[in-house]
C-alpha cells in the first residue's frame, strides 16, 4: 500500500498556537503528533486515513500565518495549498507520471490514438446545468482535456489563460511548458504569500533535474526533497541523504560471515512464568463445555481487563495427552525467528504459545506448528488435560488461568483462576462469539438496552454508529469492544476490572485538563486574532451576530490587492456597500459590493495577516445559492441549494463573467430568476444568516 500523508509546514508560527488550535479542530489525539521547528518553520505529518485534508487547511486559515499544506496520494501525487498569497489559497497538484520527465514527441502520435477512447469524469447530473452545452459535433479530445479533468478534481484547476495557450498543442508541448509553468508558478506563490523560498533550487526540483532512481521508485517521488530545499530539515534531509547514498557494491570472492539466527521465543513459557503459579478453583456450578478448536474465546476477560484497548494478551496452553496416543509422536517443523506462534515438546505432549491473542488463528497456526499440530489442538484426542493461561505483563489483572479435560469432543473447563461460577463463565464465552462482530444479539431487550446505554458512554464505543433494534445492537466499526462490554455487564465483580477503570478515568482527566487549558488558549488566540469591528452589534441572526467592520484597520495587509479589487468593482458598476464581522467567523473582514442591477454581492475576504479570497454571491428564487469563488475547499450540495462555482487564475472581470454566465443558466434550465439583493450591510448580514441555513440543512 502506498504511503498517503499529509505534510503541514507554518512559517513564523508558535508551536503552542499550533497545538491549540489543531487539538480544538482534531481533537485531543493531536497532543501526540509530535511538532518540529526548524529555520523558522513549525511543521507535522498525519496520515490521510486519520486525518482529513479539509480539516488541516480549516486550521491554517484559522491560525493565518503564511502556511504549506502538501498531501500525498497513491504514490502518483502530491497536492499543494500555499496559504497567505494577496489571492488567498493557491492550489497546485504535481502528478509524477506528467511531469517527471520532459514530453517526448517520439510518443506524441501513439499518445493523441489513445486520447480517442479518453472519457472525461462524469457531471453530477445535478451540476451539468451550469456546465457549457456539448457541441453539436463530436470535438476531438485533446490532450488540454486530459489536464482539465485531472487537475479540477483535486482542487486545482489551471487558468483559462494558460489552457488557450496549450490548446491545440501535441502532448509532449503540453506537458513541457506545464511543467515549465508549474516550475515557476509554485515558487512564485510560496514568495507571494511571504514564504522563503530559494526559487531556482525549488524549480530543479519540480523538474526533477535532481532526483535519484531511489526518489523516482519512491511513493513520495520528490515530495522530500522539496521540503529539504524549503529548510525543513529533519528527516526530509535524511530522506534526501539515504536517496543520494551509492548502492552497497557486493564481491562474489569476499562475503561476511553471517551473524547466527536468534533462537526462537517460547510465548507460552512466557505466560506461564506470570500465571503458572496462580491456585485453581473449580469451576462453582460444575464444568462448562467449549469446542477445543475455540479456546481463543477463553481470554475475552484478560483482554477486557487490560489497561488499553490496544493491548492483547499472550496466549500458554499445556497439552497432556494420554500415555501411548499416536500424536505423541508428531514432528512439527522448526521454528525460526521472528516467531508469532511457539511450541515445544514435554514429556507428555505438547506446550503452544501464541505472542498475541490476535495472532492465534488457523492460517498462523499452521504456518509455525505444520498441519499436523494444528489438528491436534482443534481435535485433542480423549482423555487430554489442556491447561490455558492468558496474560499482559506487569498487569495482573490480565493473569488468567484454566483447567479442563476432553470428554466426547468437548473440553470441559473444570477450573479457573480468579474463581468464577459456571453462569459467569458460559455467559463470558457467549460474548467472545461477537468479539469482533459488528452484530450482537443479546439474551433479551432489557440486556441490550444496558449495552446500548454503557456503549453509547464508553470511549472507545462513541460515535461508531451504534444502533439498537430490539435485542439486536448493531455498529459500523468496531474491534471487539462492544463484546467486551457485554462481558462486563454480564459478569459482575467477577474479574478484575478494577486497574483498567482506574487507567481510563486517569486518561479522560488527562483529556478533560488538556482540553481546558486548550480551550483557554483558543479563547485567547481568537481575541488576538478577532478582526476589528465596532462595539454595538449590527444584527443578532440565529446562527451568528454581526458587526460593522473597518477593512482597512488590516494594516499589516499589502493594500495593493485590496486596491485592485475595488478599481475592478467600480469599473464593473459595482457599489461599496460596506465591511462586516461575523461571530462565527470573528477573524475575517468581509468587504462587500452590490452590483448595479442589486442581484450579486461581489465579497473580498481576509484576515489580520493575509487575504482568503474573493466570491461573487446571489440568491435565486426558491432559496439556493451560486457562489463563485476563488476559494477550492468548497463543495456544492444541490439537494440543499448550494451551488459553487471554482475558478482559477481569472482576472475579477473575468471571474464576474463566469458568475453571471452561471446565473443565465439557472434562468435557462432551471427557470430560475436570481432575487435583488438589499443593499445594506444589514441587508448582507441576512443572506449570511440564510446561507448558514442552506448548510445547517446540509449537514442534516
Amino acid at each position: 500500500m502506498a504511503i498517503r500523508i499529509h505534510v503541514t509546514a507554518l512559517r513564523d508560527c508558535a508551536v503552542e498556537d499550533v497545538r491549540s488550535t489543531f487539538c480544538d479542530i482534531l481533537g485531543p489525539g493531536f497532543e501526540q503528533v509530535a511538532i518540529h521547528e526548524h529555520n523558522g518553520w513549525a511543521w507535522f505529518t498525519t496520515s490521510v486515513w486519520g486525518v482529513a485534508g479539509s480539516d488541516l487547511n480549516k486550521g491554517l486559515c484559522r491560525l493565518a500565518c503564511p502556511a504549506l499544506q502538501f498531501t500525498t496520494s497513491d504514490g502518483d501525487r502530491w497536492v499543494l495549498t500555499v496559504h497567505g498569497g494577496p489571492e488567498g489559497q493557491r492550489n497546485f497538484v504535481h502528478e509524477f507520471h506528467l511531469l517527471s520527465h520532459p514530453g517526448n514527441p517520439d510518443h506524441d502520435e501513439s499518445y493523441a490514438q489513445e486520447l480517442q477512447s479518453y472519457q472525461p469524469e462524469p457531471i453530477d447530473p445535478d451540476l451539468a446545468f451550469l456546465e457549457d452545452d456539448p457541441e453539436d459535433k463530436p470535438v476531438p479530445v485533446t490532450p488540454v482535456d486530459e489536464l482539465v479533468s485531472d487537475f479540477a478534481d483535486f482542487g486545482a484547476p489551471l487558468p483559462e489563460s494558460l489552457l488557450d495557450d496549450l490548446r491545440g498543442s501535441p502532448r509532449s508541448d503540453v506537458v513541457n511548458r506545464l511543467r515549465d509553468w508549474l516550475a515557476n508558478a509554485i515558487p512564485e506563490a510560496m514568495a507571494q504569500a511571504g514564504l522563503p523560498v530559494d526559487a531556482p533550487n525549488v524549480r530543479r526540483v519540480l523538474l526533477w533535474e535532481n532526483v535519484t532512481e531511489r526518489e523516482y521508485d519512491g511513493d513520495l517521488g520528490n515530495l522530500p526533497r522539496l521540503l529539504s530545499v524549503l529548510g525543513l530539515a529533519g528527516e526530509w534531509d535524511d530522506y534526501v541523504a539515504q536517496a543520494e547514498q551509492p548502492d552497497e557494491e557486493s564481491c562474489d570472492l569476499v562475503q561476511k560471515e553471517s551473524e547466527p539466527p536468534s533462537p526462537p521465543t517460547d510465548h507460552a513459557q512466557s505466560v506461564f512464568d506470570l500465571v503458572g503459579s496462580l491456585p485453581l478453583t473449580p469451576i462453582k456450578g460444575g464444568p462448562v463445555p467449549l469446542p477445543p478448536v475455540k479456546i481463543k474465546r477463553l481470554g475475552i476477560a484478560s483482554q477486557a481487563c487490560t489497561s488499553s484497548a490496544s493491548s492483547s494478551p499472550g496466549i500458554g496452553i499445556h497439552l497432556t495427552i494420554p500415555e501411548g496416543h499416536p500424536s505423541l509422536s508428531l514432528d512439527p517443523p522448526p521454528l525460526r525467528a521472528p516467531n508469532p506462534i511457539s511450541w515445544t515438546r514435554t514429556d507428555q505432549g505438547f506446550t503452544i504459545g501464541s505472542l498475541y491473542r490476535e495472532t492465534f488463528f488457523k492460517n498462523n497456526l499452521v504456518e509455525h506448528l505444520g498441519k499436523p499440530l494444528t489438528k491436534l489442538l482443534a481435535h485433542p484426542p480423549e482423555g487430554t488435560v489442556e491447561e490455558i493461561a492468558f496474560a499482559v505483563f506487569d498487569e495482573p489483572a490480565t493473569y488468567h488461568r484454566f483447567r479442563g479435560t476432553v470428554r466426547d469432543g468437548l473440553l470441559w473447563i473444570e477450573e479457573s483462576h480468579p474463581p468464577l461460577s459456571h453462569e459467569v463463565l458460559l455467559g463470558a464465552l457467549d460474548a467472545a462469539t461477537y468479539e469482533p462482530k459488528y452484530r450482537i444479539v443479546c439474551r433479551d431487550e432489557d440486556e441490550a438496552r444496558a449495552l446500548e446505554q454503557a456503549a453509547r458512554q464508553d470511549d472507545d464505543l462513541k460515535d461508531m454508529g451504534l444502533k439498537r433494534q430490539g435485542a439486536t445492537l448493531t455498529i459500523e466499526f468496531d474491534t471487539g469492544n462492544l463484546a467486551r462490554l457485554l462481558l462486563r455487564l454480564r459478569s459482575g465483580d467477577a474479574w478484575n476490572f478494577g486497574p483498567r477503570d482506574a487507567k481510563k478515568a486517569e486518561e479522560r482527566q488527562q483529556a478533560l485538563d488538556m482540553m481546558r487549558q486548550l480551550r483557554r488558549s483558543g479563547a485567547k488566540m481568537a481575541r488576538e486574532r478577532a478582526a476589528p469591528h465596532e462595539s454595538e452589534v449590527l444584527f443578532k441572526g440565529r446562527h451568528s451576530w454581526f458587526w460593522r467592520s473597518d477593512f482597512s484597520q488590516l494594516d499589516q495587509l499589502d493594500p495593493e490587492p485590496r486596491e485592485t479589487f475595488e478599481a475592478a468593482m467600480t469599473s464593473l458598476g459595482f457599489s461599496w456597500v460596506g465591511d462586516l464581522v461575523a461571530k462565527k467567523q470573528r477573524d475575517i473582514v468581509l468587504r462587500v459590493f452590490l452590483s448595479n442591477d442589486q442581484l450579486t454581492y461581489a465579497i473580498l475576504m481576509a484576515k489580520r495577516t493575509m487575504y482568503l479570497g474573493q466570491e461573487f454571491v446571489s440568491r435565486l428564487a426558491g432559496g439556493s445559492g451560486l457562489t463563485t469563488t476563488t476559494l477550492s475547499t468548497v463543495d456544492s450540495v444541490p439537494e440543499a441549494g448550494i451551488y459553487y462555482q471554482v475558478v482559477s487564475g481569472l482576472t475579477l472581470e473575468e471571474h464576474y463573467k463566469k458568475h453571471v454566465k452561471g446565473l443565465d443558466r439557472f434562468r435557462t434550465h432551471k427557470g430560475l430568476e436570481p432575487v435583488a439583493l438589499g443593499g445594506t450591510l444589514e441587508d448582507v448580514a441576512r443572506e449570511i444568516e440564510l446561507a448558514f441555513d442552506r448548510h445547517e440543512a446540509a449537514d442534516r
